[in-house]
């Protein structure tokens, strides 16, 4: 069994609102890297102890500490409060938080999976770049302006469909174990932008344009050429754009590649860690 040092603690942002975290110490106590870690799900289900240990294994060992965040999840909250809500966590670690880590200096890497990967983007609209030292996206996307994300997914209406009536049992028995079944619902009806966002004029203000992407700070990219989640084009666009990028496709059908195939997986974190220790 793996054997990996962590914290968990919570954080007054401000005087109403919370955050909690799930802190992993890297082997070397000397290190002064941080990894602030945003969970995929959808914006609607996930939590901070989503990533393998696999994978944690790894990181740790080479010298990174990771900092996994809890985050307000969709529908009960929109995309403009959970935005909100990373922004307030990030600005907490810059002004706060690496000294509670004892850390020598504020600035960090962005690790997100999926919409965690799309959260971290989006945070370099509001948080000064010259913190952020770069930003790992497992597939991951920066738009909500994309035809995957407007109509129902044919490759998630091949699961047994959702009724609107287990959505709302769900939500109303508060259960954070069936929230999958919740995501599945709003692909299969088209439905996600919707649950996500009251307002859907609103898409352009949550994705990257071109002028943001061309200003990003060192990004690694990691997708799937086949993934029927999330298209690859996304990231294939990053990678165009991006100042300073490495893109690794993976030639696979799957979304989340990493948790259904570990071998691949080893071999990207790898990659991922070789990419962070050449930027440190």
């Amino acid at each position: 069994m793996i054997k990996i040092k962590t914290s968990n603690f919570t954080i007054n942002l401000s005087e109403n609102t919370t955050a909690q975290f799930k802190y992993f110490y890297a082997e070397n106590s000397h290190t002064q890297n941080t990894i602030i870690y945003l969970h995929g799900g959808g914006l609607i289900f996930g939590n901070y102890s989503d990533l393998p240990e696999i994978y944690i294994d790894k990181i740790v060992k080479s010298g990174s500490s990771i900092l996994s965040c809890e985050y307000l999840l969709a529908p009960e909250y929109k995309l403009p409060e959970i935005y909100s809500f990373i922004n307030k966590i990030l600005n907490w670690y810059i002004s706060t938080g690496y000294r509670l880590l004892q850390k020598s200096s504020p600035e960090f890497f962005l690790f997100g999976r999926s919409s965690g990967a799309y959260l971290a983007l989006l945070s370099t609209k509001l948080i000064d770049i010259k913190y952020i030292k770069g930003i790992i996206s497992f597939y991951g996307y920066y738009s909500l302006q994309d035809a995957a994300f407007m109509y129902p997914s044919q490759s998630v209406q091949k699961h047994p469909l959702i009724s609107q009536s287990i959505v709302t049992s769900i939500l109303d028995n508060n259960d954070p174990n069936n929230r999958y079944l919740i995501y599945l619902f709003a692909r299969q009806k088209g439905q996600w932008l919707n649950m996500i966002l009251d307002d859907i004029s609103l898409i352009q203000e949550y994705s990257l344009n071109e002028k943001e992407l061309k200003a990003l700070p060192p990004l690694f990219l990691t997708h799937s050429l086949r993934d029927s989640d999330v298209p690859v084009r996304q990231s294939k666009k990053m990678h165009k754009l991006a100042p300073q990028s490495v893109f690794y496709e993976i030639d696979s059908d799957d979304h989340d590649f990493d948790r259904t195939n570990p071998e691949e997986g080893t071999k990207i974190y790898s990659a991922f860690i070789q990419w962070l220790n050449e930027l440190i």
